[in-house]
């Protein structure tokens, strides 16, 4: 079997705010499930909130599910350097420096105190630097480089503005040429990045693998499930309404402010539909001052659900939103919300360029898409779905089917698993092979805080 340094920014267990962390926890633990040995370095906040907010989550818990435990052979190394809900372009770029020059310190420190060189290194971008935080460590230790490519970071930096500098944007392009030249594997979770990834290191595309997001759909099946409710429960003033929701996090390209103008006009129309949005991110105050402006009766802001409460969430609704802004680059991408929408049964309503998502919601029938950024559109389309409610059932009922049949977590895994060598790791010459060392596990999710060692609850 092989050993494995796996560098990902975010990771998160079913008990945690997910985000493309609970991709990388799906992934670790089938990779140690299959007999490799796997090291995972990563930060202490997800995609959908900071480590303040953790022991929240963890305290709340309650009758959930608890995460599988960790398999022996798979360590966590968390290091405190996460910049997911800083507004400030500097800071965030502080954060992301202040991760890479820890993992790489975290990653020789692995590797030496085990006396070994990992066979394969596996980096999963964006941000980029954590790509070539993997390409680094594979340098040193004289192993196959993997990388997973979950966003074109040049591309997508340009057309959203957050990098004007043209100069900046090339040295990205040069470190992203590095990267898919030296990749031995690159896995990519839209097909269309492969001829752009082509484009840039002619012939790199015989090494890409598509290898989209999925639904675990384990978390969608009700005798599983947390038993409260979040939205029916009755005297809420709520269990009538007919709810829209939105899940993911607040930020400039996911642009929730076209949906609070449509809300402002609906709740004039319509007051009983209801507006939820579930997440976090560094546009969230904004928003929350936006929908005070707009004197917003019908939206309603919520703090951010594990991956086995969050399913709850959106099956007990009625539409499911996903919204982009109106940038080109928007049409590549396949955000995991998506598998999770049409897992949970529920129609789909997608704000968003021609593309991937269009694509999948006009194949499965689960839903339609519409032009982003444009709230006449938008209002246009909820009412659609608010008068026609049982087509709008047939179609939620069509994506259930269809994502279980072509986007299933363990379907996808198990072709995740075939790019992974089963080859034994070779001790140095001269040195016994040692044991392992790995952490203890104090509670249903193992970790190890690599900044403070007094605490052993750090989460990401």
């Amino acid at each position: 079997m092989s050993t494995i340094l796996y560098i990902v920014q975010f990771f998160s267990t079913e008990n945690e705010p997910a985000g493309q962390g609970s991709r990388h926890y799906k992934h670790a633990m089938a990779l140690a499930k299959a007999g490799h040995k796997v090291t995972v370095v990563t930060g202490t906040g997800t995609t959908m909130c900071n480590p303040e907010k953790q022991k929240e989550h963890e305290e709340s818990n309650g009758s959930i599910k608890t995460a599988s435990p960790l398999p022996q052979n798979l360590e966590i190394i968390r290091l405190k350097a996460n910049g997911i809900k800083k507004s400030s372009k500097l800071l965030r770029i502080v954060c992301l420096m202040l991760f890479f020059f820890k993992a790489i310190f975290e990653g020789v420190k692995a590797s030496k105190m085990q006396n070994f060189n990992y066979d394969i290194v596996l980096g999963s971008s964006p941000p980029l630097t954590v790509a070539f935080i993997a390409y680094l460590l594979s340098l040193l230790n004289r192993a196959d480089l993997f990388l997973e490519v979950r966003d074109l970071w040049s591309k997508t930096l340009a057309a959203n503005g957050f990098i004007k500098s043209k100069a900046v944007i090339q040295l990205n392009q040069w470190a992203e040429r590095i990267l898919y030249k030296h990749s031995k594997k690159i896995i990519v979770l839209a097909p269309s990045f492969a001829d752009d990834i082509d484009a840039m290191v002619p012939g790199a595309k015989e090494k890409v693998t598509a290898l989209p997001n999925a639904a675990d759909l384990e978390f969608f099946e009700y005798p599983k499930l947390w038993t409260g409710s979040f939205l029916r429960e009755e005297a809420s003033g709520l269990e009538k309404k007919f709810h829209v929701n939105f899940a993911g996090v607040f930020s400039n390209y996911t642009h929730l402010e076209t949906l609070l103008e449509a809300a402002a006009i609906i709740q004039n129309q319509q007051p009983d539909i209801q507006f939820n949005l579930v997440g976090d991110g560094y546009r969230k105050p904004d928003l929350i001052k936006q929908a005070e402006r707009l004197q917003l009766r019908n939206l309603t802001f919520w703090e951010p659900l594990a991956k086995n409460r969050i399913s709850k969430f959106m099956m007990e609704g009625d539409l499911s939103i996903i919204n982009y802004r109106a940038l080109d680059i928007f049409s590549q991408v396949l955000p995991n919300k998506l598998f999770d929408y049409l897992a949970a049964g529920k129609p789909i309503l997608a704000a968003v360029p021609n593309g991937e998502v269009s694509g999948i919601l006009e194949d499965s029938g689960a839903g339609f898409s519409i032009a982003p950024e444009d709230v006449e559109s938008l209002v246009s389309a909820v009412l659609w779905f608010y008068n026609n409610r049982e087509q709008a059932s047939n179609m939620g009922l069509e994506g259930s089917k269809y994502v279980a049949k072509h986007f299933n977590r363990k379907h996808l895994t198990e072709k995740f698993l075939t790019l992974f060598p089963l080859h034994p790791a070779l001790p140095k010459i001269g040195a016994a092979l040692p044991q392992a060392k790995f952490s203890d596990v104090p509670t249903n999710h193992a970790t190890k805080n690599t900044v403070n060692k007094k605490s052993r609850s750090a989460r990401s």
